[in-house]
């Protein structure tokens, strides 16, 4: 199992992430299109994260 982080516009113009535990880029690709609704996105928006050593994968802290 590999983690991606899917880039896309979120709805309002504050922090926004998606991220998908999938065994492939496909199907974390097909995942993303089945949660993100309110647009379309593309398989290049689809970032494998490397897990090759300990490290935020990603924070929102909600600040403005």
């Amino acid at each position: 199992m590999k983690i991606y982080k899917i880039k896309f516009e979120g709805v309002y113009p504050v922090g926004n992430c998606l991220i998908i535990a999938a065994y492939s880029k496909k199907e974390a690709f097909d995942i993303a299109e089945r949660t993100i609704t309110h647009t379309n996105i593309k398989e290049n928006c689809v970032i494998e994260i490397k897990l090759d050593k300990p490290k935020v994968i990603e924070y929102l802290s909600g600040n403005y």
